[in-house]
């Protein structure tokens, strides 16, 4: 005779409740928050910021102790010749007394921009060092009769500061958001590893972004270790790990987590540079949604815009500041 073994239903039962509640007590989700992210790379991509971020600073880099501006180009404003591709002292004298303007185009793809080129803003650099401190400020608004101001930081190398080390301080604005930052980084003359740490915070916006990040760079090799985090009211989603590309493939191994628990883990290796890492659910059983995998493939590529994109805005003053190599 087949003998069965039965199974009490309050087991049933108890194993049910306890995996459904580990569906419905997992972390929040982080959707709301692509839009906040979304925020960032819109100001970034504002016309103003795009001029900010192609400018090609003339100015060779003074020797220590020097001003940063030379006195010849106070009060001057320079323009980009089409012939040269770089600028010339114009005509015009309506640069501020105490530092120089250069006129800025628009850009029409990264790095670039067509001639003859479209005047859109300005930026003024001022020499803004103080006794043990070597520091420039720079300033980009709009070409309006009543100048919008949309870029106001201030780049500075101490005395006491490592070879290589530049902060940064100020804000930017698309002429809607505005977001205020503090950075910190650079490299070592000669070595081959950059580190940088930089928050941005958005008030009205609620809206905020800290990022340290830590590269190694070498031929067609790149390595970078990230921590990466976005908070919005009370949800708070973290990016951890690292990530590599090699000879056109790349690798990730990251974590993702939604106030302090673990929503997904980020993988792949030998990845060709056209496809996409693996997204693999942590806190549940169940695959993303596709607009899960939007969110954390967005996410997942923040650290290299910021980081890129705020280093190319703080080119124009890292450029005059001894402590960059």
């Amino acid at each position: 005779m087949r003998l069965s073994r039965a199974i009490p239903l309050a087991g049933i039962t108890a194993a049910a409740i306890t995996v459904a509640c580990a569906e419905l007590t997992g972390p929040p989700s982080p959707l709301p928050l692509n839009s906040k992210i979304a925020i960032v790379d819109t100001v970034f991509a504002s016309s103003i910021l795009r001029a900010v971020e192609g400018f090609a600073n003339p100015l060779p880099t003074p020797a220590a102790g020097a001003p940063r501006i030379p006195d010849s180009l106070l009060g001057k404003t320079l323009v980009l010749s089409c012939d040269s591709l770089w600028y010339r002292v114009s005509i015009d004298t309506s640069g501020p007394a105490n530092g120089v303007r250069f006129v800025l185009y628009l850009v029409t793809a990264p790095g670039s921009m067509a001639c003859a080129a479209t005047p859109i803003g300005r930026l003024d650099l001022f020499d803004a060092s103080t006794s043990g401190t070597t520091a420039l400020r720079a300033v980009g608004s709009d070409l309006a009769a009543n100048p919008q101001t949309y870029v106001d930081y201030t780049v500075s190398h101490a005395a006491t500061d490592s070879p290589g080390i530049t902060s940064a301080s100020g804000w930017f604005t698309d002429g809607q958001q505005r977001l205020s930052f503090i950075e910190t980084g650079g490299r070592a003359p000669g070595s081959y590893t950059a580190a940088m740490t930089a928050q941005l915070d958005d008030s009205a916006a609620d809206v905020h972004e800290s990022l340290r990040l830590s590269a190694q760079l070498g031929v067609d090799t790149y390595g970078a270790q990230v921590s990466f985090t976005v908070l919005n009211g009370t949800t708070n989603v973290a990016l951890d790990g690292g990530y590599s590309w090699s000879n056109g493939l790349r690798y990730w191994n990251e974590v993702v987590k939604v106030n302090q628990t673990d929503y997904a883990k980020i993988g792949g290796d030998f990845v060709a540079y056209d496809s996409q890492p693996t997204l693999t659910p942590l806190a549940r059983r169940t695959p993303f949604t596709d607009a899960e995998r939007s969110f954390l493939l967005d996410l997942v590529g923040a650290p290299s815009r910021v980081s890129s994109d705020l280093g190319r805005l703080l080119s124009a003053g890292n450029h005059l500041v001894p402590g960059t190599p």
